[in-house]
């Protein structure tokens, strides 16, 4: 089968050189895999169109149907993915996109809007239970997710603040906390994370936060969470939290309530959870 659309990098990955390596995880519509030559996780995403990092989009298929099994061994070369013989994905006419996180201009009181604009949106249409709390939900749901916004809370003071080492505590007690395949807390801090890198120059701070969540999650969390945050601390994010991003600090309504619906769509909670974490990071940054 081919490719339908892809992170120019992940087709560059299989079109330049051959490569081998393993199935990391595999779900109905996701397939994650690890080439032996580095860290970083690609994912194989079936039926959805999710732009986002070292992912390939595919069309209709069941991973699972197709036998596909953790550990299957992977080959890459000359533009085709071979999935223990059981499945081979080409990439020669998939089209491409760049997961670059833009680089936007921080009006203050435009950010205020677009923040309240998108604030309002989330806590309407998110789902609860992490990093928003279901008021109706379990009493251990409600205690974590209280934990995450006094977290959230405090990342958000200290980074303002410029006292990043305190802000790396509070996104220390954040990694993989909350519940889902990637904890809600992992899902905010790459929301934030993301944020952050939409200044140019990226600002010392920034990177430096970025650097130590990353160091810190490499032993507290899991990896899809890990690629998550690597991504983001990169510079790379999915479409649909860069274009949050670029909506909220253009103030535009209609572009606002797109977007959120947009990252909302993400996983059960991971798109709130992100939306809040973005929300977040630009407020950390708008000194």
């Amino acid at each position: 089968m081919q490719a339908q659309s892809g992170d120019a990098g992940f087709i560059r990955a299989v079109e330049t050189k051959r490569r081998a390596g393993v199935v990391h995880s595999v779900f109905n519509r996701a397939l994650n895999l690890r080439f032996d030559d580095g860290p970083d996780l690609y994912t194989l995403i079936s039926r959805r169109k999710l732009r986002a990092p070292n992912t390939l989009n595919l069309g209709d298929v069941d991973f699972h149907a197709a036998a596909v099994v953790v550990g299957d061994r992977v080959t890459a070369a000359d533009g085709t993915l071979d999935i223990a013989g059981k499945l081979r994905v080409g990439v020669a006419r998939a089209s491409s996109w760049q997961p670059t996180i833009p680089a936007l201009h921080h009006d203050a009181d435009r950010m205020r809007v677009g923040l309240e604009i998108a604030r309002s949106f989330v806590l309407r249409h998110g789902m609860r239970g992490g990093a928003l709390e279901d008021h109706c939900g379990p009493l251990l749901s409600r205690m974590v997710s209280r934990r995450i916004g006094d977290e959230s809370d405090g990342l958000v003071a200290a980074y303002r603040a410029g006292r990043i080492a305190e802000a790396v505590d509070h996104a220390s007690r954040l990694i993989g906390l909350g519940p889902g395949l990637t904890p809600s807390g992992d899902d905010l801090l790459l929301g934030f994370i993301a944020a952050l890198q939409t200044r140019r120059p990226l600002p010392a701070e920034a990177a430096a936060f970025g650097a130590a969540v990353v160091r810190i999650a490499r032993s507290s969390t899991n990896d899809i969470s890990l690629a998550g945050l690597v991504a983001a601390a990169d510079g790379a994010a999915g479409e649909a939290v860069s274009n949050l991003l670029c909506a909220i600090c253009n103030a535009a309504i209609p572009a606002i309530e797109a977007a959120v619906r947009d990252v909302l769509t993400i996983g059960a909670s991971s798109g709130t959870d992100m939306a809040v974490g973005v929300m977040s990071g630009l407020r950390a940054s708008c000194r």
